[in-house]
Protein backbone atom coordinates (compact mmCIF):
# COMPACT_ATOMS: atom_id res chain seq x y z
CA UNK A 1 0.00 0.00 0.00
CA UNK A 2 1.33 3.43 -0.97
CA UNK A 3 2.17 5.68 1.97
CA UNK A 4 1.87 9.47 1.94
CA UNK A 5 5.21 10.54 3.41
CA UNK A 6 6.20 14.08 4.39
CA UNK A 7 9.91 14.95 4.28
CA UNK A 8 10.78 18.13 6.19
CA UNK A 9 14.16 19.86 5.87
CA UNK A 10 15.43 23.40 5.86
CA UNK A 11 18.27 25.79 6.51
CA UNK A 12 21.14 24.48 4.40
CA UNK A 13 21.95 21.96 1.71
CA UNK A 14 23.26 19.68 4.44
CA UNK A 15 19.68 19.10 5.57
CA UNK A 16 17.87 19.57 2.26
CA UNK A 17 19.94 17.46 -0.11
CA UNK A 18 19.68 14.19 1.88
CA UNK A 19 15.93 14.80 2.13
CA UNK A 20 15.69 15.34 -1.63
CA UNK A 21 17.79 12.25 -2.30
CA UNK A 22 15.58 10.14 -0.02
CA UNK A 23 12.42 11.58 -1.55
CA UNK A 24 13.49 10.60 -5.03
CA UNK A 25 14.38 7.12 -3.82
CA UNK A 26 10.96 6.82 -2.18
CA UNK A 27 9.20 7.94 -5.36
CA UNK A 28 11.04 5.27 -7.34
CA UNK A 29 9.93 2.76 -4.71
CA UNK A 30 6.31 3.71 -5.39
CA UNK A 31 5.67 5.89 -2.34
CA UNK A 32 3.89 9.27 -2.43
CA UNK A 33 6.19 12.10 -1.27
CA UNK A 34 5.52 15.63 -0.07
CA UNK A 35 8.39 18.01 0.74
CA UNK A 36 8.21 20.77 3.34
CA UNK A 37 10.80 23.52 3.76
CA UNK A 38 11.19 27.08 5.02
CA UNK A 39 11.26 30.49 3.38
CA UNK A 40 14.98 31.17 3.01
CA UNK A 41 16.15 32.11 -0.53
CA UNK A 42 18.80 29.37 -0.34
CA UNK A 43 16.14 26.75 0.36
CA UNK A 44 14.21 27.89 -2.71
CA UNK A 45 17.38 27.85 -4.82
CA UNK A 46 18.33 24.31 -3.77
CA UNK A 47 14.83 22.96 -4.35
CA UNK A 48 14.54 24.58 -7.79
CA UNK A 49 17.99 23.27 -8.78
CA UNK A 50 16.86 19.73 -7.94
CA UNK A 51 13.41 20.01 -9.51
CA UNK A 52 11.54 19.85 -6.19
CA UNK A 53 8.39 21.86 -5.49
CA UNK A 54 7.89 21.88 -1.70
CA UNK A 55 5.27 23.26 0.60
CA UNK A 56 6.77 26.22 2.49
CA UNK A 57 6.49 27.43 6.06
CA UNK A 58 6.75 31.15 6.81
CA UNK A 59 9.88 30.49 8.83
CA UNK A 60 13.24 32.08 7.96
CA UNK A 61 15.50 30.61 10.61
CA UNK A 62 16.04 29.70 14.22
CA UNK A 63 15.20 32.32 16.87
CA UNK A 64 18.28 31.14 18.76
CA UNK A 65 21.54 32.93 18.00
CA UNK A 66 19.84 36.21 17.04
CA UNK A 67 18.53 38.98 19.28
CA UNK A 68 16.10 41.86 19.50
CA UNK A 69 13.31 42.29 16.99
CA UNK A 70 14.84 39.66 14.72
CA UNK A 71 14.56 37.02 17.43
CA UNK A 72 11.02 38.12 18.32
CA UNK A 73 10.00 37.87 14.66
CA UNK A 74 11.35 34.34 14.40
CA UNK A 75 9.63 33.21 17.61
CA UNK A 76 6.36 34.44 16.11
CA UNK A 77 7.15 32.60 12.87
CA UNK A 78 7.96 29.44 14.82
CA UNK A 79 4.62 29.58 16.60
CA UNK A 80 2.75 30.19 13.35
CA UNK A 81 4.66 27.35 11.67
CA UNK A 82 3.22 24.85 14.13
CA UNK A 83 -0.28 25.60 12.84
CA UNK A 84 0.95 25.78 9.24
CA UNK A 85 2.55 22.36 9.67
CA UNK A 86 -0.70 20.90 11.03
CA UNK A 87 -2.52 22.32 8.01
CA UNK A 88 -0.02 20.78 5.57
CA UNK A 89 -0.16 17.40 7.32
CA UNK A 90 -3.96 17.32 7.28
CA UNK A 91 -4.35 18.70 3.74
CA UNK A 92 -1.99 16.09 2.29
CA UNK A 93 -3.37 13.31 4.52
CA UNK A 94 0.15 12.40 5.58
CA UNK A 95 0.71 8.90 6.98
CA UNK A 96 4.19 9.50 8.39
CA UNK A 97 6.96 12.11 8.54
CA UNK A 98 10.73 11.97 8.18
CA UNK A 99 12.48 15.04 9.61
CA UNK A 100 16.01 15.94 8.56
CA UNK A 101 16.91 18.28 11.40
CA UNK A 102 17.45 22.01 11.61
CA UNK A 103 15.14 24.70 12.99
CA UNK A 104 12.34 23.68 10.62
CA UNK A 105 11.93 20.27 12.22
CA UNK A 106 10.71 21.65 15.55
CA UNK A 107 7.21 22.82 14.53
CA UNK A 108 6.72 19.80 12.24
CA UNK A 109 7.70 17.41 15.04
CA UNK A 110 5.21 18.99 17.44
CA UNK A 111 2.47 19.26 14.81
CA UNK A 112 2.81 15.60 13.81
CA UNK A 113 2.74 14.44 17.43
CA UNK A 114 -0.38 16.53 18.07
CA UNK A 115 -2.10 14.70 15.19
CA UNK A 116 -0.83 11.24 16.15
CA UNK A 117 1.25 10.91 12.97
CA UNK A 118 4.37 8.69 13.27
CA UNK A 119 7.67 10.60 13.04
CA UNK A 120 11.21 9.47 12.24
CA UNK A 121 14.24 11.77 12.67
CA UNK A 122 17.33 11.51 10.48
CA UNK A 123 20.49 13.04 11.95
CA UNK A 124 23.17 13.84 9.37
CA UNK A 125 25.90 15.00 11.74
CA UNK A 126 28.06 13.16 14.24
CA UNK A 127 26.73 15.46 16.97
CA UNK A 128 22.98 15.37 17.50
CA UNK A 129 21.26 18.71 16.87
CA UNK A 130 18.93 20.39 19.34
CA UNK A 131 15.74 19.18 17.66
CA UNK A 132 17.13 15.66 17.36
CA UNK A 133 17.90 15.57 21.08
CA UNK A 134 14.41 16.84 21.86
CA UNK A 135 12.89 14.22 19.56
CA UNK A 136 14.85 11.47 21.32
CA UNK A 137 13.58 12.68 24.71
CA UNK A 138 10.05 12.45 23.30
CA UNK A 139 10.76 8.81 22.32
CA UNK A 140 10.88 9.63 18.60
CA UNK A 141 13.04 7.08 16.69
CA UNK A 142 16.30 8.56 15.40
CA UNK A 143 18.22 7.23 12.38
CA UNK A 144 21.84 8.40 12.13
CA UNK A 145 24.10 8.79 9.13
CA UNK A 146 27.29 7.80 11.00
CA UNK A 147 28.17 5.23 13.65
CA UNK A 148 29.09 8.07 16.00
CA UNK A 149 26.45 10.54 17.16
CA UNK A 150 27.34 12.47 20.30
CA UNK A 151 24.40 13.51 22.44
CA UNK A 152 22.41 10.31 21.94
CA UNK A 153 22.67 6.96 23.68
CA UNK A 154 23.17 3.91 21.51
CA UNK A 155 19.74 2.63 22.48
CA UNK A 156 18.15 5.87 21.21
CA UNK A 157 19.39 5.57 17.64
CA UNK A 158 19.93 3.34 14.62
CA UNK A 159 22.76 3.81 12.13
CA UNK A 160 21.47 3.83 8.53
CA UNK A 161 23.96 5.91 6.54
CA UNK A 162 23.33 9.02 4.47
CA UNK A 163 20.74 9.23 1.68
CA UNK A 164 22.84 10.22 -1.35
CA UNK A 165 22.07 11.70 -4.71
CA UNK A 166 22.79 9.52 -7.77
CA UNK A 167 26.47 10.28 -8.35
CA UNK A 168 29.22 8.60 -10.37
CA UNK A 169 32.65 9.80 -11.45
CA UNK A 170 33.10 10.43 -15.17
CA UNK A 171 36.18 11.16 -17.30
CA UNK A 172 38.37 13.68 -15.49
CA UNK A 173 39.67 15.54 -18.55
CA UNK A 174 36.21 15.93 -20.10
CA UNK A 175 34.76 17.12 -16.80
CA UNK A 176 37.52 19.71 -16.45
CA UNK A 177 36.85 21.03 -19.96
CA UNK A 178 33.16 21.47 -19.14
CA UNK A 179 33.82 23.06 -15.76
CA UNK A 180 36.73 25.42 -16.49
CA UNK A 181 36.57 25.57 -20.27
CA UNK A 182 40.06 24.20 -20.83
CA UNK A 183 42.30 21.19 -20.28
CA UNK A 184 45.08 21.32 -17.73
CA UNK A 185 48.68 20.89 -18.78
CA UNK A 186 50.15 17.43 -18.43
CA UNK A 187 50.97 16.75 -14.79
CA UNK A 188 48.83 19.57 -13.42
CA UNK A 189 46.23 18.80 -10.77
CA UNK A 190 42.96 20.63 -10.16
CA UNK A 191 42.24 21.35 -6.49
CA UNK A 192 38.61 22.41 -6.04
CA UNK A 193 37.63 24.55 -3.06
CA UNK A 194 34.00 23.83 -2.21
CA UNK A 195 31.83 26.49 -0.59
CA UNK A 196 32.08 30.25 -0.86
CA UNK A 197 32.81 30.47 2.87
CA UNK A 198 36.18 28.83 2.25
CA UNK A 199 37.20 31.85 0.17
CA UNK A 200 37.13 34.13 3.18
CA UNK A 201 38.67 34.55 6.59
CA UNK A 202 41.46 32.26 7.68
CA UNK A 203 41.10 29.93 4.71
CA UNK A 204 41.48 32.82 2.28
CA UNK A 205 44.63 33.92 4.07
CA UNK A 206 46.04 30.40 3.93
CA UNK A 207 45.42 30.19 0.19
CA UNK A 208 46.94 33.62 -0.37
CA UNK A 209 50.05 32.66 1.58
CA UNK A 210 50.25 29.33 -0.26
CA UNK A 211 49.96 30.56 -3.84
CA UNK A 212 53.67 30.10 -4.62
CA UNK A 213 53.65 26.62 -3.10
CA UNK A 214 50.50 25.69 -5.04
CA UNK A 215 52.08 26.83 -8.30
CA UNK A 216 55.36 25.03 -7.66
CA UNK A 217 53.52 21.80 -6.81
CA UNK A 218 51.83 21.74 -10.22
CA UNK A 219 48.34 22.43 -8.87
CA UNK A 220 45.61 24.79 -10.00
CA UNK A 221 43.06 26.13 -7.54
CA UNK A 222 39.38 26.41 -8.50
CA UNK A 223 37.11 28.17 -5.96
CA UNK A 224 33.45 27.24 -6.31
CA UNK A 225 30.62 29.59 -5.44
CA UNK A 226 32.52 32.90 -5.44
CA UNK A 227 33.03 35.74 -7.91
CA UNK A 228 36.37 36.58 -9.57
CA UNK A 229 36.62 39.60 -7.26
CA UNK A 230 36.60 37.29 -4.25
CA UNK A 231 39.39 35.00 -5.44
CA UNK A 232 42.19 34.50 -2.91
CA UNK A 233 44.94 35.27 -5.46
CA UNK A 234 45.01 36.32 -9.15
CA UNK A 235 45.89 32.89 -10.57
CA UNK A 236 43.02 31.16 -8.77
CA UNK A 237 40.09 30.09 -10.94
CA UNK A 238 36.51 30.77 -9.88
CA UNK A 239 33.11 29.33 -10.78
CA UNK A 240 29.59 30.26 -9.79
CA UNK A 241 27.64 27.91 -7.54
CA UNK A 242 27.10 24.61 -9.36
CA UNK A 243 24.60 21.96 -8.33
CA UNK A 244 25.89 19.40 -10.84
CA UNK A 245 28.19 17.68 -8.36
CA UNK A 246 28.88 14.82 -10.78
CA UNK A 247 30.76 17.38 -12.88
CA UNK A 248 32.55 18.96 -9.92
CA UNK A 249 33.66 15.73 -8.27
CA UNK A 250 34.74 14.23 -11.60
CA UNK A 251 36.86 17.27 -12.48
CA UNK A 252 38.63 17.37 -9.12
CA UNK A 253 41.96 15.71 -8.48
CA UNK A 254 41.27 16.70 -4.88
CA UNK A 255 38.68 18.68 -2.93
CA UNK A 256 39.18 21.11 -0.07
CA UNK A 257 35.92 21.51 1.83
CA UNK A 258 34.19 22.33 5.06
CA UNK A 259 32.94 19.44 7.17
CA UNK A 260 29.29 19.42 6.23
CA UNK A 261 28.10 15.85 6.78
CA UNK A 262 26.29 15.46 3.45
CA UNK A 263 29.32 16.56 1.42
CA UNK A 264 31.64 14.31 3.44
CA UNK A 265 29.35 11.33 2.88
CA UNK A 266 29.39 11.93 -0.89
CA UNK A 267 33.18 12.28 -0.96
CA UNK A 268 33.59 9.11 1.09
CA UNK A 269 31.27 7.15 -1.18
CA UNK A 270 33.00 8.31 -4.35
CA UNK A 271 36.57 8.05 -3.05
CA UNK A 272 37.49 11.63 -4.00
CA UNK A 273 40.75 12.71 -2.27
CA UNK A 274 39.89 15.43 0.21
CA UNK A 275 41.28 17.92 2.69
CA UNK A 276 38.78 18.95 5.35
CA UNK A 277 38.77 22.39 6.99
CA UNK A 278 36.00 22.42 9.64
CA UNK A 279 34.07 25.62 10.25
CA UNK A 280 35.15 26.60 13.75
CA UNK A 281 31.91 28.46 14.58
CA UNK A 282 29.55 25.55 13.80
CA UNK A 283 26.91 24.74 16.44
CA UNK A 284 28.29 22.45 19.18
CA UNK A 285 31.48 22.31 17.09
CA UNK A 286 29.79 19.57 15.05
CA UNK A 287 31.94 20.19 11.98
CA UNK A 288 35.11 19.34 13.90
CA UNK A 289 33.46 16.13 15.07
CA UNK A 290 32.33 15.33 11.51
CA UNK A 291 35.84 15.96 10.23
CA UNK A 292 37.47 13.65 12.78
CA UNK A 293 35.07 10.81 11.95
CA UNK A 294 35.57 11.34 8.22
CA UNK A 295 39.37 11.48 8.61
CA UNK A 296 39.39 8.22 10.58
CA UNK A 297 37.21 6.59 7.94
CA UNK A 298 39.07 7.78 4.84
CA UNK A 299 42.52 8.87 6.03
CA UNK A 300 41.85 12.39 4.70
CA UNK A 301 43.96 15.23 6.16
CA UNK A 302 42.23 17.63 8.57
CA UNK A 303 43.36 21.26 8.80
CA UNK A 304 42.35 24.12 11.06
CA UNK A 305 41.22 27.41 9.51
CA UNK A 306 44.54 29.04 10.44
CA UNK A 307 46.69 26.24 9.04
CA UNK A 308 50.12 27.24 7.78
CA UNK A 309 51.38 27.08 4.22
CA UNK A 310 53.58 24.16 5.25
CA UNK A 311 50.65 22.23 6.68
CA UNK A 312 48.61 22.81 3.52
CA UNK A 313 51.55 21.68 1.36
CA UNK A 314 52.05 18.51 3.41
CA UNK A 315 48.34 17.72 3.16
CA UNK A 316 48.47 18.03 -0.63
CA UNK A 317 51.46 15.68 -0.76
CA UNK A 318 49.67 12.98 1.23
CA UNK A 319 46.57 12.86 -0.97
CA UNK A 320 46.15 9.58 -2.86
CA UNK A 321 45.21 9.20 -6.51
CA UNK A 322 41.44 9.26 -6.81
CA UNK A 323 39.74 5.91 -7.18
CA UNK A 324 36.44 4.90 -8.82
CA UNK A 325 33.28 4.57 -6.77
CA UNK A 326 32.99 1.28 -4.91
CA UNK A 327 30.09 2.15 -2.58
CA UNK A 328 26.39 1.51 -2.95
CA UNK A 329 24.98 5.02 -3.34
CA UNK A 330 21.49 3.76 -2.47
CA UNK A 331 22.40 2.10 0.83
CA UNK A 332 21.55 5.07 3.06
CA UNK A 333 18.10 5.51 1.52
CA UNK A 334 17.38 1.78 1.55
CA UNK A 335 18.35 1.46 5.22
CA UNK A 336 16.34 4.53 6.20
CA UNK A 337 13.34 3.11 4.35
CA UNK A 338 13.58 -0.14 6.33
CA UNK A 339 13.40 1.80 9.60
CA UNK A 340 10.47 3.83 8.27
CA UNK A 341 8.61 0.67 7.25
CA UNK A 342 9.12 -0.85 10.69
CA UNK A 343 7.73 2.33 12.23
CA UNK A 344 4.58 2.34 10.09
CA UNK A 345 3.94 -1.41 9.85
Amino acid sequence: MTRRILLAAGGTGGHLIPAIAFGRWLSEAGESVCWLTGSRPLEKQICEAHGVQPERLSLEGSPLGVSGLRSLKRWKQLSASFFESRSVLKKNRIDCCVLFGGYLSMPVLLAARSLGIPVLMHEQNTVAGKVTRLAAKLKTPVACAWDECRGLDRKQRTTVGMPLRPLALTDRAEAQKKLIGASLDSGEKLIIILGGSLGSGGMKNMLQNSQDMVKSSGCRILCMGITPEQRPFPAALTHEACWDMNLVYSAADAVVCRAGASTLAELAALGVPSIVVPWAASADNHQMSNAHVFSQLTGSPLLNEDASTEAFGEALKTLPVRRPSVSDMNAGSANLYKVLCSLTA
